[in-house]
């Protein structure tokens, strides 16, 4: 059912003109081909994809496809291919400072190295691998704690300003009965004004 709605999708973008959308639909296409072990259609639709992201000088989607063919052609037993695609994934994230790129490109690097058996440098990769994930993982944390605080200070400054708010409008509650009361006072100081006089002409 995935696999239809992948090739459907594709279908859409092809009739729109969408041609990033196709070349998305396709890497996504090739991702379940190899899920589904038919790495040969899966290398067919990688290889399309990586053609329009050349066309369209999208490095980081080549270097999106550069991995995927590296998995790809590790699954073949083309090794030597895979290495170069992850190399060349690397070089291109490395270029650009993507790092989370940068990180997959170590890690397919350690992938296919363990495939033919270099444990040696399998490793190497791996460590580079998950020393860039726990940094990743840092600068997550600590711009994560950042935002919390944010939000925190955020919502303080909401709760100030409606505190402000409330007092404002008491402020003004009292200052109109403050007004209605000196308009009744005046009221009535003129009336006991009237009635002095009016009782000062009758004497």
């Amino acid at each position: 059912e995935s696999y239809d709605l992948l090739n459907e999708s594709l279908l859409i973008r092809k009739q729109i003109g969408d041609r990033l959308g196709v070349a998305l639909a396709l890497g996504n296409l090739a991702t379940t081909e190899l899920e589904f072990k038919k790495p040969v259609r899966a290398l067919h639709h990688a290889k399309l994809s990586l053609k329009i992201y050349r066309e369209l000088n999208n490095k980081l989607g080549e270097c999106s496809s550069y991995l995927l063919l590296g998995k790809i052609f590790t699954k073949l037993d083309k090794f030597k291919k895979a290495q170069q695609v992850a190399k060349d994934a690397l070089k291109i994230s490395l270029a650009l400072s993507a790092r989370s790129q940068v990180s997959k490109a170590y890690e397919t690097l350690s992938y296919v190295l363990e495939e033919k058996k270099k444990y040696r440098k399998s490793l190497k990769y791996f460590k580079l691998h998950s020393k860039t994930e726990n940094e990743l993982q840092s600068e997550f944390s600590a711009k994560e704690l950042k935002n919390f605080m944010l939000k925190q200070q955020l919502e303080q400054t909401k709760k100030e300003t409606e505190m402000f708010r409330q007092k404002n409008q008491e402020i003004v509650r009292n200052l109109e009965e403050l007004k209605i009361e000196n308009a009744a006072a005046r009221k009535e100081n003129t009336a006991d004004s009237v009635n002095i006089v009016a009782h000062d002409l009758k004497n």
